[in-house]
């Protein structure tokens, strides 16, 4: 997860957060094209032994969310956390405004 300061101090990790993910597209869009990685690809991967399924604890956000287009108003753990800023976060799958509530329950924005 980028937490983002300043943009000055996040560039470099913005940066390469755009170009991992843009490699991650592009062999997303040859899988749907039926090209699968070839000879060469493969040759140059990293080679995992002995590996196992296990469920990766990425950064995420635990939250009440409050006009999700999908699932409406409820309890939600969101998917994970690419980039945070101030009253901000960007998950995988959409941007969320960083709130708490007030006694009353009202949202109150995390950046005021």
């Amino acid at each position: 997860m980028i937490d983002i300061v300043d943009n000055a101090s996040a560039r470099g990790e913005i940066e390469a957060e755009i170009d991992r993910l843009h490699k991650l597209m592009m062999d997303l869009a040859r899988l749907l094209d039926d090209r699968y990685p070839s000879g060469e690809d493969l040759a140059s991967a990293v080679t995992l032994i002995n590996s196992v399924p296990e469920l990766a604890h990425l950064p995420a956000l635990r939250g009440f969310a409050a006009g999700h287009p999908e699932i409406g108003n409820r309890p939600v753990m969101t998917s994970p956390v690419i980039v945070q800023g101030p009253g901000w976060a960007r998950t995988s799958s959409r941007l969320y405004i960083l709130a708490r509530s007030d006694a009353l329950g009202d949202p109150v924005r995390s950046d005021d």
